[in-house]
């Protein structure tokens, strides 16, 4: 990810099954939150989006089904999340 650029999420939505492995990870700061989805063994997705914790549920709600792991760096803007 580049530092102080953001970018618009993509307009397709993945199609997710329980055979999928996805991992996420966020890097959780006081006004940002940097996501990036690894699948099947690729990069996916990376994004900045607001540090709204009900937008981030809200974002990764579609990957539940394949959903294994959801890891952020440790710090103090990371709580909410848990």
């Amino acid at each position: 990810m580049t530092k102080g650029k953001t970018r618009a999420r993509r307009a397709e939505k993945p199609v997710i099954g329980k055979g999928d492995e996805v991992f996420v990870g966020l890097d959780v700061h006081k006004k940002t939150i940097h996501a990036a989805v690894w699948m099947n063994g690729a990069l996916r997705d990376h994004w900045v989006m607001p540090a709204i914790y009900e937008q981030v549920v809200a974002t990764l709600e579609p990957l539940r089904p394949g959903l294994r792991e959801v890891v952020y760096e440790a710090g103090p803007t990371g709580y909410g999340l848990v």
